[in-house]
C-alpha cells in the first residue's frame, strides 16, 4: 500500500516511476497484486512485473538482476523498501555496479524490538550482504524520528532522513455522513464507542484495551467498543478476554470493513485507540485524524506529535494508562471535538502523499551527492 502511494504521489508531482516486484502464484490469494490504476496519478506510474519466484530465484534473485540491468540506463534513484528480501539485496548491488545511488527504507525492521525476533537469522543475514546494502546505501529512509535514531544507533554511516507514510485525501474524501453508522446498526442508537481499527494480532494491544475498557464501563454506562479489522491471531484470546471481564454485551467485533466503509465508525467515534506494542508508522493512525477523530495511543505508535500538537493522547502502554486517556476525553466532548478538528489539520499539513512525496525527492537529491559504494 505505501509503495504504491508513495509512487503515485511521486509521479504526481512529474517523475518518471516505475515499480518492480515479483507477482503472486495463482491460488496464494487474491488482491495482492500491484494495481495503481486507481490512485490518483496512479496510471502514470510503470509496474514492472516478475514471474512469481520459485526458491532458486527466491535466493538468487536472478531474474530480478537480469531486469534491474536493463532499467539501470533510465534509472536515476532506487528506493529499497524492506530489509530482508533476497530482491533487495541485488537491487542494491546491481545499483552499486551501475553507479546508481539508492535509499533503503527499513519500515521498523532495524529496531531493537523488531531485531530480536528470529535474532540469530538476521545476524546471519547481516554477515552475508545485508549489511552492505544498508551501510552503502546513499541514504536511509525512516518513518519517524524514533526510527531515526534507531537506524543511526544501528551503525548506519550514510544520511538517515525522515519521510513520513501519508494518506491520499482522494480516498477518504467525502467522508461518510454523521450517523450513517447508528442508521446502519441501530443497536448504537444513544451509545457513544471507542474504535480500533487494525489486525487483530497480538502486537495490537487488544488485550490492554480490553482491561482500560472494563474499568471505564461500570461508570460509562453509554459506552461502547467497536473493533475493526481481520483476524491475525489475537481474536480468539480477545474474545475470551472480553468474556472473563464481563464487558461481551459492549464489545462489537466488526471484522473487516473495506474502502470508505471502513470510516463510518470512526467519523462519530469517541476516539480512535490504537495500544500497540510497536508501529513503526501507522497509517490507521493517520486516517482516522483524516476522518476527524482524536486518537489514543501507545508510545510505542511513535507519533508523539498527535499530543504535542493538539490531535489526542498519548499513554504508556498499561491499562490505567489508557483508561485515563479514554476518560480525560470522555469527560469532556467540547475538548475531544476540539482535538478532533485539530488531527485533521495535522493530515493536511503533515500526512498527505503529495506532501511525503515532496519531501522523498528532496531527500533524494541529497543523497544523490553520496553515490553508492
Amino acid at each position: 500500500m505505501v509503495i504504491s502511494r508513495l509512487a503515485a504521489a511521486q509521479a504526481g508531482l512529474g517523475h518518471e516511476v516505475g515499480i518492480l516486484y515479483y507477482g503472486v502464484a495463482e491460488g496464494e490469494g487474491a488482491g495482492v497484486e500491484m494495481d495503481v490504476s486507481a490512485l490518483p496519478h496512479g496510471a502514470q506510474v510503470t509496474c514492472h512485473r516478475l514471474a512469481p519466484p520459485d526458491k532458486r530465484e527466491w535466493v538468487t534473485a536472478r531474474a530480478a538482476k537480469a531486469r534491474l540491468r536493463e532499467l539501470m540506463a533510465a534509472t536515476d534513484v532506487v528506493h529499497l523498501h524492506g530489509i530482508w528480501d533476497p530482491i533487495l539485496k541485488a537491487a542494491a548491488g546491481v545499483s552499486r555496479g551501475a553507479g546508481v545511488p539508492y535509499v533503503v527504507a527499513p519500515h521498523g525492521m532495524l529496531d531493537a524490538w523488531a531485531l530480536s525476533i528470529k535474532n540469530w537469522k538476521k545476524k546471519v543475514a547481516l554477515a552475508i550482504g545485508y549489511r552492505r546494502m544498508i551501510r552503502s546505501a546513499a541514504l536511509v529512509h525512516a518513518l519517524s524520528a524514533y526510527e531515526q535514531a534507531c537506524i543511526r544507533e544501528f551503525g548506519v554511516p550514510s544520511p538517515v532522513e525522515v519521510i513520513p507514510n501519508g494518506v491520499f485525501l482522494e480516498e477518504i474524501d467525502p467522508l461518510p455522513e454523521r450517523g450513517a453508522w447508528v442508521r446502519e446498526r441501530p443497536e448504537f442508537a444513544g451509545k457513544r464507542w471507542v474504535v480500533f481499527l487494525s489486525r487483530l494480532h497480538p502486537v495490537k494491544g487488544l488485550d490492554v484495551l480490553a482491561r482500560a475498557f472494563a474499568s471505564l464501563a461500570p461508570r460509562f454506562t453509554d459506552l461502547d467498543l467497536v473493533i475493526v479489522g481481520p483476524d491475525y491471531g489475537a481474536k480468539a484470546d480477545f474474545e475470551a478476554l472480553v468474556k472473563d471481564l464481563g464487558i461481551g454485551a459492549r464489545v462489537h467485533l466488526i471484522g473487516p470493513l473495506w474502502g470508505r466503509e471502513r470510516f463510518k465508525p470512526i467519523v462519530d467515534a469517541v476516539c480512535f485507540c490504537l495500544p500497540s506494542e510497536h508501529e513503526a508508522f501507522s497509517v490507521a493512525i493517520c486516517e482516522a485524524m483524516a476522518c476527524g477523530a482524536p486518537v489514543a495511543i501507545s508510545r510505542q505508535c511513535h507519533m508523539p506529535e498527535a499530543e504535542t500538537l493538539g490531535a489526542g493522547k498519548v499513554f504508556e502502554r498499561t491499562p490505567e494508562a489508557l483508561a485515563a486517556a479514554l476518560e480525560w476525553m470522555l469527560s469532556d466532548p467540547a475538548r475531544a471535538q476540539a482535538l478532533g478538528t485539530r488531527a485533521r489539520q495535522l493530515v493536511e499539513e503533515r500526512y498527505t502523499w503529495p506532501k511525503v512525496a515532496q519531501r522523498s525527492v528532496e531527500c533524494y537529491e541529497l543523497g544523490r551527492a553520496r553515490p553508492a559504494t
